[in-house]
C-alpha cells in the first residue's frame, strides 16, 4: 500500500525523471500546516455555504452544515489530502506521523491516533473528539458510518487513479474554504507532470511500456494492473498503461529478473530505499546481476528513483508454509544469540503460501528478512550481499513454477557466509533427485500430504522438517527418538517429552507440542505399503505423464518455459494465460494461471490419457488430430478420477462468481473407489495441494484475478464404474489381493531388476527419453532400506501389521486415558461418517468458490456455533492446532493495539500456573512475558496481578488466562481479574484448552474474555491421534474481529456470508480454513446436540472429576479445590507428602497403572510430584469405579513400602510395568509373587482383557542424552527379548 497521498505523488514521478521542477514545492519542505481557514474561492471551488453538498467522483455527496474545522482522518488518504491543503486533523488513524514530518510537520506528533485500520467498530473515540466531519476509506469503513454519522458527516473516499485524488482534493476543498491551497497543489502537480512528459518525450520513451518495481534485496514483485494511484500518474508521464511490480512486498508473488526481462520495459522506476543489511538501494543490490545489466531500461539510462517516503508496506505475505516458517526459526536459533540480528533469504522461487508465513513471523518477532531470486541466479553473489553473514537461506528445489535447480553451488556460498540452507522439497519426487541433504543442505522441509493423504480442502496434512544430526536439539516441538528400558532393550519414546513448552515456556523452541501425528502416520504406511520401488514407480510414471504432455504440446508448436522438470510444466500460450484457462476449465480441467502468457500444468500418478487430451485441446486453437496424437501418450484410463495436485504452488485468487451446481467429478477429483485402500481411505487424494500463481495484469484485471488453480485431471465417470486400467498406473483393489506384485511399467519392472539404486535412464521409447532429469540432479543412493518397508505388499499383510502396531498402543478403545488437561474422550462414531465423503475430502483448498458452495455453509455454520458457545462474536477456523489458536489470538490483539496506536503495548502476563505454550506462543506474537503468581488456593493471585499490572503501566498488551484454572478449579474472582486488566489497556485472552468443563454453563466471552482459542481436538469430537491432528480455531469480540488470520493473499477470496469475511490478520497457516477436512466431526456433534445436551455432557465431566476426586480423598487428596471442596472437570491428585514418607514417585504410580490396565494421568503437572486425571463424560461409572479400585490397590503397595514389608527398589511399584515375556519367563527372582506383576488386582475380567507392554519402564534421560532417531534393524537389536 502506499499511503502518500496523489497530489504529491504525481509530482514525485516528476521529480525522479527531471529533477526539482521550478515553482514546485517538494514534500515535506511546505511550512507547517496550520488550522481550516476560510480563503478567497478560485475558479473551479464552490464557496463553503451553510448546508452545502459535494459531489465525489464515485457520485457520493455529502452535506456539510459550515466550514468543517475539526477533522478526523480514518485513511491516510485522508491525512495527505489535508496535508495538501494545510489542515491538520483533530484525530487520524495513522500511528507513525511522529516520525513522518513530510505530512503535517512537528505537529504530526501531538495529533491523537483513532481505530480505524480496516473498519474497527470503536467509535468511541467520535463523543470525545466530536468531530464535524469524518473521512474515511470506501470499502473498509461502511459499518462505522452509521454510527459516526450521530455525531458528523462521513466521507468515504475511494482512490484508483491520480484522477480520483484530485478529484476529492477539490471536493474536501470545497467542503472547508480551502481554495487558494487546492489550487496551489493541483497547479504545482500538474507543472510537475508536464515536465516530466516533456523530459520523457525528449529522451525518446514516451509510448514505451513501463514499470514500477518495489525493488529491494527482495528483487521482483508480482505485475499488477489497476487501482493504483502512484502508476497511474507514472503512466502519464510516459503516456502509456503502467505496469506496477508489487505495490506491497508481503502481498506479493515473485516474478524473476528473467521475466522482467521479457517485459523489457523501457523505463522502470524503483524504490530508492536502503534495504538490510547492507543498506543499499535496489538499483545498487542489482548492479551485479547479468540479468539485469540486459534490460533495456538499464542499458538506455531510464531506470529511475521513486522517494522512499512514498514506500511504505503492508504487513504479512500449510504444512509446507509452516515447515518452511519452523525452518526459518530454527536458523535464527542455531546462530545463537546474533541469530536475530542476521538475515535469512528467501528463495523467490518458493511457494507464495510459504513466503507469506515466514515474513509474517519475522515482522513479529522483527527478524530481518530478504528476498531474492536465489536459485535464478545461480552465482555466489547472492544479489549483492555476497560478503555479508546470513543466519540461512531457504531455497526450492522444485521452483513454484516446476523447473529443477542444482542448488549446490548456492549451497556452498551460503555455508561459506556462515549460513545455513534449507530446501523445500517434494518427497515423491526425492525418490528419483538427488535429495536435499546429498546436496550440502541443513535442513529439508516439505509437506507429507503427497504420500497418501487426501486433499481436505487445505488439510489437515503433517509438514515435516528434516535436519542433520548437529540441528537435531534445535528442532521445535518433540521428535519420536530410541532409548532403552530397564532390560536394555530398544524403546521409541518422545525425545525430549518433558514436554520443554512447560519448562522452558517462552524460550522453547516451538509453541507446538505435536501437531499432525496421525497424518504423519497415514503417510508412513502409504510408504510401507509401497516401499521405495513402489514409490519410485509412482514418480517414474508422473515424470513419464508430464514428459508425455511436454512431448504433445511441443509437437502442438506450444513453447515450455523450462525443459528439467519433474511433474509441473510452465507453458507459454500465445493467446494469453486466461484464453487457456477458460478453455480448460470448460473441458472440466483446472490449469494453473502463472501469468498473461503462461499457464501451468502438474501431474500426479491418477493422471490419465484422456486428462491429458483435455490439456492440449484447451492449449491449441483446435481439437485438431495431430494435437490429440502428438507424442508418445498411453492408452485407456484408469479406474479413479484424479484430483487437483498439491504442493504449494504459487496460488492465485480463484474466481468469486456466484455458486452455481457444477459437478466435483468433472473438476476436482471426487471419484473414488468404492472399497478404499486401506492405507489411507480416499485414494483420489494422492497429491500435493497445488497453489496456483496469477497476476492483476491479464485482461480482466480485478483485484483478485479469477484463475482457476491447480490442475484436476478428472474423468467423468462415477466413483463406482469400472473402467480399464491406464497402464503403468498403480492398481487399487478393495481387499486382499498382492496387485502390487504385478508389472506396472517399464520403470517397475526396472526397479524390481535393480539390485541397487533404480536406474531411470533407459531408453525403452517412454516419453521421459525425451525430457530426462538432469543427470547430475538424478538419485542413486538408497532409501527406505529398513525391513519395514519391504515386507507388507498385500492389504492383508498390511492390515495384521496394523494391528500387531494398534495392540502396542493403550488407547481408548481398551480403557479410559484420563490425562489431565487433555480431554481424551470416545465420540459417537456417527460423527465420523462423513468426513472421508470424497465430496468433502477431495476438495482442493484454492477451488473456485462455485465448486466449494457446500464446505463454505458448512464450515459458516460450524464458525456461528461456536461463536454461539463461546459468547464470542466471530470464530476464525484457521488455526490447525491449539498452538496456532494462540498465537492467532495473540496477533489479533498486537494488530489492534498496533491499529490504535498503542504498539508499545508489549507485556504478556501469565499466570505461573498456565500451559507452557501459552508463554511460547506470547515469545511467538513477539510479546514479552511476565509471569503472575499463583494463590494457595490455586488461583490467579490477585495482589501480584496489580504489582504486575502497576510496574509495566502503558505496556500491558494482554493477560493469558486458563479458565477454569490449569490447577481445575473455577476461580470465583476471574471477572475481577478481566476488568483489572481491561482498566490497565490490556485484552483478556481465555485458554479454551477448558472449553469442556463450560459449554452450556459459562461462556468465555461473559467472563470478560476478548479472544479465547478452542481445542476441537479436545471438546468437540475430533480423535487426538497421538498428537494431531487439531483444529484451534480463536474466537473473538467484534473489535478484534478485523485481525483474525485472513486466508494467504492468493487464496479464494471470501464472499458474503462466508465464515472469514471480514478478517483482515495475517494468517497462522497455509490454507484459509486451516485444518477443514476436520470441521465435519465437529459440525456432526454440534448438529446432534441443543443447548440441554451440551449443558448435561458438561455436567457429566464435572461430576465424574469430582467423583474420583471424593472417592480417592483418603488415599490421594486433591491438591487445589472450589468452593465446597469442589472441583472443575479434572482433579489434581497430590502425591508429594507420600513421595516424602516412602519415596514412591507419581511416577512410579503413573507405570503401575499401566500393568492395571490405564494409560497414565498427566504426570508432574501442572504440579511436580502431582497427577492430573481428567475422566471426560464419555466414560461410564463402571470405568470410573475400574479406575478407583486401580488406585486402592496401588496404595495398598505403597502402604507396603512405607510398613517396610518390601523395599521401594524392590517393589512391582519400581518395577513397573511388567511385560509379557517377564512374567512369562522360566525363572522368577523378584520379591512378589509372579501373578502380583502379572496380574494385580482381583478381578478375573482384568486377566482376560490384560495389556501387556512392548517395554517395561524407559530411561528417559538416556534417551535425551543419547537422542537418536533412527530405529535399528532386526540385525541390529541387541539380543535381549524384546516383546
Amino acid at each position: 500500500m502506499i499511503r502518500r497521498g496523489l497530489v504529491l505523488m504525481g509530482f514525485a514521478a516528476a521529480c525522479v525523471l527531471s529533477a526539482c521542477v521550478p515553482g514546485a514545492d517538494a514534500p515535506g519542505t511546505s511550512p507547517a500546516p496550520t488550522a481550516a481557514t476560510s480563503s478567497a474561492p478560485a475558479p473551479g471551488v464552490t464557496p463553503v455555504t451553510p448546508a452545502l453538498t459535494a459531489t465525489g467522483p464515485d457520485g457520493a455527496e455529502v452535506s456539510v452544515p459550515a466550514a468543517p474545522q475539526r477533522i478526523v482522518c480514518l485513511t491516510g488518504i485522508c491525512d495527505d489530502i489535508l496535508a495538501s491543503l494545510d489542515i491538520v486533523p483533530v484525530a487520524t488513524s495513522t500511528p507513525n506521523l511522529a516520525t513522518r514530518p513530510e505530512i503535517f510537520g512537528d505537529k504530526g506528533k501531538d495529533i491523537p491516533v483513532v481505530p480505524g485500520s480496516f473498519g474497527a467498530e470503536d467509535t468511541s473515540f467520535a463523543a470525545e473528539v466530536k468531530p464535524d466531519l469524518v473521512i474515511g476509506l470506501a470499502g473498509v469503513h461502511e459499518a462505522l458510518k452509521p454510527a459516526l454519522e450521530k455525531f458528523s458527516p462521513v466521507l468515504l473516499v475511494n482512490v484508483k487513479t491520480d484522477e480520483d485524488s484530485l478529484a476529492y482534493l477539490r471536493m474536501v476543498a470545497t467542503l472547508t474554504g480551502k481554495a487558494d491551497a487546492q489550487v496551489k497543489a493541483e497547479t504545482a502537480y500538474q507543472e510537475a507532470m508536464a515536465a516530466a512528459k516533456q523530459k520523457a518525450t525528449t529522451a525518446g520513451v514516451a509510448g514505451e511500456p513501463v514499470l514500477l518495481m518495489w525493488g529491494g534485496a527482495s528483487g521482483m514483485g508480482v505485475a499488477t494492473k489497476g487501482a493504483d494511484p502512484l502508476g497511474s500518474a507514472l503512466g502519464k508521464v510516459v503516456n502509456n498503461p503502467f505496469e506496477v511490480l508489487g505495490t506491497d512486498p508481503v502481498k506479493a508473488g515473485a516474478y524473476s529478473m528473467e521475466q522482467i526481462l521479457e517485459k523489457d520495459p523501457k523505463v522502470m522506476f524503483v524504490s530508492s530505499m536502503t534495504f538490510a543489511p547492507t543498506d543499499k538501494k535496489a538499483t545498487e543490490i542489482y548492479a551485479d546481476n547479468p540479468v539485469w545489466k540486459q534490460l533495456t531500461a538499464v542499458k538506455n539510462g531510464h531506470v529511475h528513483e521513486v522517494n522512499k517516503e512514498l514506500w511504505t508496506f503492508c504487513r504479512g505475505t500449510r504444512c509446507i508454509a509452516t515447515a518452511v516458517t519452523e525452518a526459518m526459526m530454527l536458523m535464527v536459533r542455531a546462530q545463537g544469540r546474533q541469530g536475530k540480528d542476521l538475515p535469512v533469504l528467501l528463495d523467490l522461487d518458493l511457494h507464495p503460501q510459504c513466503v507469506q508465513m515466514a515474513v509474517s513471523r519475522a515482522y513479529q518477532l522483527d527478524l530481518p528478512v530478504i528476498f531474492a531470486d536465489l536459485t535464478g541466479m545461480l552465482n555466489n553473489s547472492i544479489m549483492g550481499i555476497a560478503n555479508d553473514p546470513l543466519a540461512g537461506v531457504v531455497l526450492a528445489q522444485a521452483s513454484t513454477r516446476g523447473a529443477l535447480h542444482d542448488l549446490r553451488p548456492l549451497v556452498e556460498s551460503v555455508h561459506a557466509r556462515g549460513g545455513l540452507v534449507a530446501v523445500d522439497v517434494d518427497p515423491l519426487a526425492a525418490t528419483l533427485l538427488t535429495p536435499p541433504g546429498e546436496l550440502g543442505a541443513d535442513i529439508a522441509v516439505g509437506s507429507a500430504q503427497r504420500l497418501g493423504a487426501p486433499l481436505f480442502y487445505g488439510g489437515p496434512h503433517a509438514g515435516f522438517m528434516s535436519v542433520t544430526t548437529a540441528l537435531t536439539r534445535q528442532l521445535p516441538g518433540r521428535i519420536v527418538g530410541v532409548s532403552r528400558d530397564r532390560d536394555g532393550a530398544p524403546a521409541l519414546r518422545l525425545a525430549l517429552q518433558t514436554r520443554e513448552q512447560h519448562i522452558r515456556r517462552q524460550k522453547a523452541t516451538s509453541n507446538i507440542c505435536t501437531a499432525q501425528a496421525l497424518m504423519a502416520v497415514v503417510s508412513a504406511m502409504y510408504c510401507v505399503h509401497h516401499g521405495p520401488e513402489g514409490l519410485t514407480a509412482i514418480a517414474t510414471r508422473i515424470h513419464e505423464q508430464a514428459a508425455d504432455l511436454a512431448s504433445r504440446l511441443e509437437a502442438a508448436g506450444l513453447t515450455l518455459e523450462h525443459r528439467d522438470f519433474f511433474d509441473t510444466l510452465s507453458v507459454y500460450v500465445p493467446q494469453g494465460a486466461a484464453w487457456a484457462v477458460a478453455r480448460a476449465a470448460d473441458r472440466g480441467v483446472n490449469i494453473r494461471h502463472l501469468d498473461t502468457k503462461h499457464v501451468g500444468i502438474s501431474i500426479n500418478e491418477l493422471t490419465t490419457t484422456a486428462h491429458l487430451d483435455a490439456v492440449v485441446s484447451a492449449l491449441t486453437d483446435t481439437d485438431s488430430p495431430k494435437a490429440k496424437q502428438a507424442g508418445p501418450g498411453h492408452q485407456g484410463h484408469h479406474d479413479t478420477a484424479s484430483s487437483p495436485k498439491a504442493g504449494a504452488r504459487r496460488p492465485v485468487r480463484p474466481r468469486t462468481s456466484q455458486d452455481t451446481a457444477s459437478s466435483a467429478e468433472s473438476m476436482w477429483g471426487a471419484a473414488m473407489p468404492a472399497n478404499p485402500d486401506p492405507v489411507w481411505t480416499a485414494i483420489s487424494s494422492v497429491c500435493r495441494p497445488v497453489s496456483v500463481p496469477g497476476t492483476a495484469d491479464s485482461p480482466k484485471a480485478e483485484p483478485r484475478q479469477p484463475v482457476r488453480p491447480g490442475i484436476s485431471l478428472d474423468t467423468a465417470g462415477s466413483a463406482g464404474a469400472e473402467a480399464p486400467r491406464e497402464p503403468g498406473a498403480p492398481v487399487r483393489t478393495s481387499i486382499g489381493t498382492a496387485a502390487w506384485l504385478l508389472d506396472w511399467t517399464p520403470g517397475w519392472r526396472r526397479a524390481k531388476a535393480a539390485a541397487g539404486p533404480v536406474d531411470t535412464d533407459d531408453t525403452d521409447g517412454s516419453p521421459a527419453d525425451a525430457f530426462p532429469l538432469p543427470a547430475d540432479l538424478r538419485r542413486t543412493s538408497s532409501f527406505l532400506t529398513h525391513p519395514v518397508f519391504h515386507a507388507h505388499r498385500c492389504e492383508a499383510s498390511l492390515t495384521r501389521y496394523l494391528r500387531t502396531l494398534a495392540d502396542r498402543d493403550l488407547a481408548l478403545d481398551r480403557t479410559m486415558v484420563p490425562l489431565g488437561s487433555c480431554t481424551l474422550k470416545l465420540n459417537a462414531a456417527v460423527e465420523s461418517a462423513t468426513w472421508l465423503d470424497p465430496a468433502l475430502a477431495g476438495i482442493h483448498p484454492l477451488a473456485p468458490a462455485s465448486q466449494t458452495r457446500g464446505w463454505r455453509r458448512l464450515l459458516a455454520d460450524l464458525s456461528q456455533r461456536l461463536a454461539r458457545v463461546t459468547g464470542y462474536d466471530r470464530v476464525s477456523l484457521q488455526p490447525a492446532s491449539g498452538a496456532q489458536g494462540e498465537l492467532a489470538g495473540l496477533l489479533a490483539i498486537r494488530g489492534y493495539l498496533e491499529a490504535r496506536g498503542q504498539g508499545e503495548r508489549d507485556v504478556c502476563l501469565v499466570p505461573a500456573s498456565a500451559h507452557g505454550t501459552n508463554a511460547a506462543s506470547a515469545a511467538a506474537a513477539g510479546l514479552r512475558v511476565v509471569a503472575v503468581g499463583t494463590a494457595p488456593d490455586g488461583s490467579v493471585d490477585v495482589a501480584d496481578l496489580e504489582a504486575r499490572l502497576a510496574a509495566h503501566a502503558g505496556r500491558v498488551a494482554a493477560i493469558m488466562l486458563t479458565y477454569p484454572s490449569t490447577h481445575g478449579v473455577f476461580e470465583k474472582q476471574v471477572r475481577h481479574v478481566t476488568d483489572l486488566v481491561h482498566a490497565a489497556g490490556g485484552q483478556v485472552y481465555i485458554d479454551g484448552a477448558n472449553l469442556n468443563a463450560l459449554c452450556g454453563l459459562l461462556r468465555p466471552g461473559d467472563l470478560g474474555g476478548d479472544v479465547s482459542h478452542l481445542n476441537l481436538h479436545k471438546t468437540f469430537a475430533l480423535p487426538h491421534g497421538g498428537g494431531g491432528p487439531g483444529v484451534g480455531p480463536v474466537a473473538a469480540k467484534a473489535h478484534l474481529v478485523p485481525y483474525l488470520p485472513a486466508g494467504h493473499n492468493e487464496s479464494t477470496a471470501p464472499e458474503e456470508g462466508d465464515p472469514d469475511a471480514g478478517f483482515y490478520g495475517d494468517p497462522v497457516a497455509g490454507a484459509r480454513f486451516g485444518s477443514a477436512g476436520l470441521a465435519p466431526l465437529s459440525w456432526a456433534y454440534l448438529a446432534l446436540m441443543d443447548d440441554a445436551d451440551l449443558r448435561r455432557a458438561t455436567l457429566g465431566a464435572v461430576a465424574a472429576a469430582n467423583y474420583l476426586s471424593r472417592r480417592l480423598a483418603g488415599a490421594y487428596p486433591t491438591l487445589y479445590t472450589g468452593p465446597g471442596g469442589l472441583v472443575a472437570h479434572e482433579c489434581v491428585l497430590d502425591l508429594r507428602e507420600l513421595t516424602r514418607d516412602t519415596g514412591v514417585t507419581a511416577e512410579d504410580v503413573a507405570k503401575r497403572l499401566i500393568d492395571l490396565g490405564f494409560h497414565a494421568p498427566t504426570l508432574s503437572f501442572p504440579v511436580a510430584g502431582t497427577l492430573m486425571v481428567e475422566p471426560t463424560e464419555s466414560e461410564p461409572l463402571e470405568e470410573l469405579d475400574r479406575f478407583v479400585a486401580a488406585m486402592t490397590t496401588i496404595r495398598a503397595e505403597i502402604d507396603d513400602v512405607a510398613a517396610g514389608r518390601i523395599a521401594l527398589e524392590d517393589s512391582p511399584l519400581r518395577l513397573a510395568p511388567h511385560t509379557l515375556a517377564q512374567v512369562t519367563a522360566e525363572e522368577w527372582t523378584r520379591s512378589y509373587p509372579r501373578t502380583q506383576g502379572a496380574w494385580p488386582g482381583t478381578a478375573s475380567a482384568a486377566r482376560r482383557t490384560r495389556y501387556f507392554p512392548p517395554v517395561t519402564r524407559v530411561d528417559n534421560a538416556w534417551g535425551d542424552r543419547h537422542l537418536v532417531c533412527t530405529y535399528p534393524t532386526p540385525q541390529e537389536l541387541p539380543d535381549t527379548p524384546v516383546s
